[in-house]
């Protein structure tokens, strides 16, 4: 289970991953985690959205990102913090420069019972996993479609949502592959060892 202090490595991908704060420590109020990102390499190459009740920031520590807002793209050097409004697609940073990209994600919700920050913290600490196994590809999407299915519904629906399909398209959709791979032995959560 993700806590402050738990790091993790993706040396495939070039990621590191600190969380800072987490669901346990803030009531489910908070997650703060520290990311260092190889050059060339990125962090969650999807666009999505979070729904209303959450917030989420980033703040660039060192290096260069290039990053995306609604339809807007961005390249930043450190020192640089923008907020992303709820509702409003976004691609996390990704690393545009020579040198390590250094930078803070945090997300606040004003509901501790939707989730959101548990979920989110235990989506990254899944995608780890998985990745150590080989199951997840430079974009930072789990390889195994079932695996993916589940792993989305259950950790991060429905605080978070794929920017250009219906939410309640997304829900059923969702919902059917996750009651499949649920059937066929997977686990939407998987912890990092």
């Amino acid at each position: 289970m993700p806590h402050a202090g738990l790091e993790l490595h993706d040396g495939e991908r070039g990621l590191r991953l600190l969380f800072r704060e987490t669901a346990a420590e803030s009531g489910g109020l908070r997650l703060a985690m520290e990311w260092t990102v190889d050059p060339g390499r990125q962090t969650v190459g999807r666009p999505h959205v979070h729904a209303q009740g959450g917030s989420e920031s980033f703040e660039l520590l060192a290096g260069e990102a290039g990053y995306r807002v609604g339809k807007d793209e961005h390249r930043e050097r450190a020192p640089h913090s923008w907020p992303i409004p709820p509702d409003t697609a976004h691609v996390h940073p990704w690393n545009v420069g020579q040198e390590q990209l250094r930078f803070t994600q945090t997300i606040v919700t004003d509901d501790p019972a939707n989730g959101l920050t548990d979920g989110v913290g235990r989506y990254f600490e899944t995608v780890f996993a998985l990745s150590a196994q080989g199951k997840v590809d430079a974009r930072g999407d789990i390889t195994d479609f079932l695996q993916s299915a589940v792993t989305i519904r259950e950790l991060l629906m429905p605080g978070s949502w794929l920017p250009t399909i219906p939410r309640p398209a997304q829900r059923a959709l969702f919902g059917g592959l996750a009651a499949l791979a649920r059937a066929r032995g997977r686990q939407a959560y998987v912890a990092a060892t």
